[in-house]
């Protein structure tokens, strides 16, 4: 395993990947306020296998959004 495929579907949608990790994490900020969706991931090899998406999970998107700012200290 190299890395992981995120994919998102609206709640009766298909799937669309929509970036890809090398984490165990991942922040989805092309989702819409106060709107639903469907998420799930695959796991991929160096060589392109890429297996099932897991189970899918439901996230709502809360209305408002809350960005810290990233602070660097020399």
């Amino acid at each position: 395993m190299v890395g992981y495929r995120i994919y998102r579907a609206e709640m009766a949608g298909a799937w669309q990947p929509i970036g890809a990790s090398f984490e165990h994490g991942y922040v989805d900020l092309t989702a819409a306020v106060l709107h639903t969706y469907r998420y799930a991931v695959s796991a991929y090899t160096e060589d392109g296998h890429e297996s099932a998406l897991s189970q899918p999970v439901n996230i709502g998107v809360p209305g408002v959004r809350t960005f810290l700012p990233s602070v660097a200290r020399q």
